[in-house]
């Protein structure tokens, strides 16, 4: 660094660029993970909609790790709209942890700028 920026003022700029990379790893964990849940959303919002294709008295199995289970198909759609309803509260927690982190981010980047302005 130039010769008007004290070690007070480095440990300042180390720190605020650790804390921004901290936030930039969550920031990409939080949108795959919103990506995923909507993802897993509509794949199960296009299979409820082929089960309700099918009359009720269709066999139908569930997979269970590596084996399938007879279920019925009312509890098979059931079990799907569990899914979705619990897909759209993740998504709707996510959507506002990413929006929590971008704010973060923005400020952080924001004290950078002024502590280089500052300094230079």
């Amino acid at each position: 660094m130039s010769g008007g920026v004290t070690k007070e003022d480095e440990a300042q700029l180390i720190e605020l660029k650790n804390q921004q990379a901290s936030t930039q790893r969550s920031l990409i964990q939080a949108r795959g993970g919103l990506d995923a849940k909507k993802k897993l959303q509509k794949r199960s919002e296009l299979t409820l909609k082929e089960c309700h294709a099918l009359p009720n008295e269709t066999v139908t199995y569930k997979a269970v790790g590596r084996m399938f289970l007879k279920a019925s198909l009312p509890k098979i759609k059931e079990d799907i709209k569990d899914i979705i309803i619990k897909a759209e509260t993740d998504i709707a927690s996510l959507e506002k942890q990413t929006t929590h982190l971008e704010k973060t981010l923005e400020q952080q980047q924001a004290a950078m700028r002024e502590l280089i302005s500052g300094k230079a």
